[in-house]
């Protein structure tokens, strides 16, 4: 039953991932490779943080600021050297696989005797499904504002976006 648990629970917190998926690929039509390799590199510094007795919430924050660094870099290759949005990303996917290696020291950091929220008193698939519901939410009041719209506007036509003078 526990391993039923666990899988629930990792699928869920892979959902909020697939939510910044679904803004790459169906709101921009940018097929966004890097996102695996972003999101194991998130992975990658919160272990070797919290090995080396970093605050969780610093190590958290840390692994945001570094995923968005690998999305300005998949960016930066397409845009300014004209690399295609498919290949931009997969390069980058290929470096940070690398990365996550040398920031980790070695392929895998054991965390079973760290505590984490999932092993307390609250449900770990109740937790997980309260921290999709709001990002969720969240998206969908970001989607409704006038830089949401203007994001749903480059993806479904550039050239007018152009245009308008939003670039």
């Amino acid at each position: 039953m526990s391993g039923i648990i666990s899988v629930m629970t990792q699928s869920l917190i892979l959902s909020i991932m697939a939510l910044g998926v679904y803004i790459t690929y169906k709101i921009l039509d940018f097929p966004d490779m890097s996102a695996d390799g972003s999101y194991t590199m998130g992975a990658s510094i919160v272990a070797f943080s919290l090995t080396n007795g970093i605050s969780p919430v610093v190590a958290t924050l840390m692994a945001i600021l570094c995923g968005c660094i690998a999305g300005l870099v998949t960016g930066i290759l397409h845009i300014k050297f004209k690399i295609s949005n498919l290949l931009s990303g997969i390069l980058v996917m290929g470096m940070l696989y690398s990365i996550n290696l040398r920031i980790m020291g070695k392929s895998n950091i054991p965390l079973f005797s760290f505590k984490h929220l999932f092993n307390g008193e609250i449900s770990p698939i109740a937790l997980a499904l309260v921290f999709v519901f709001i990002c969720k939410v969240l998206l969908d009041l970001f989607l409704k504002t006038g830089l949401g719209y203007t994001l749903k506007g480059v993806g479904d036509n550039s050239q007018m976006i152009k245009s308008l003078g939003i670039n």
